[in-house]
């Protein structure tokens, strides 16, 4: 069974990739984990989707592997490493979901109860889930900031950082 990595839209349907649905261990309609950035920014631009482009070098960290932010318009941004794409952030100006209804904007003690597994990571500032996606909160109203998803490998340092996934 072939993978469709890119959906193509109309100039009408170019906001359509703020509404798309969120997938844990997946990516969103538009996104899949492990796309090639160079595809990645081949769409955005047949889309005319602008983006901009910010490297986060890494040094001193073991791998020292740099990764790769494309951020379109206050909304999504993708995370690559060695080329490829492994974690999306999305943010206010996405209104899309997760399969469990957790969205931006949403009171976080709303998606708590939709989301049992949630729970506040003093480390990281964030709530983190066992279906595979992250939310930040907005301590101003309580309402969920962020959502930030991800490759299954990211739940294990060993396998994530070996970085064989991206090969």
């Amino acid at each position: 069974m072939k993978i469709e990595r890119f959906k193509y839209y109309s100039q009408e349907e170019k906001a359509m990739i703020t509404k798309e649905s969120i997938i844990p261990y997946v990516g969103t309609d538009s996104f899949k984990f492990l796309s090639k950035m160079e595809d990645v920014k081949s769409f955005l631009k047949s889309n005319k989707i602008p983006y901009t482009e910010e490297i986060q070098s890494n040094k001193g960290c073991v791998p020292d592997v740099p990764w790769t932010l494309l951020h379109i318009k206050e909304s999504i941004t993708l995370i690559f490493a060695k080329e490829r794409l492994w974690e999306i952030y999305l943010e206010k100006g996405f209104s899309g979901q997760l399969p469990n209804g957790v969205k931006i904007g949403m009171p976080l003690l709303e998606a708590q109860k939709m989301d049992p597994t949630l729970k506040f990571d003093e480390w990281n500032e964030e709530f983190q889930s066992e279906n595979g996606y992250w939310l930040e909160d907005d301590l101003d109203d309580g309402t969920v900031l962020s959502i930030t998803i991800y490759i299954k490998e990211v739940e294990n340092d060993d396998a994530f950082y070996s970085y064989r996934w991206a090969e």
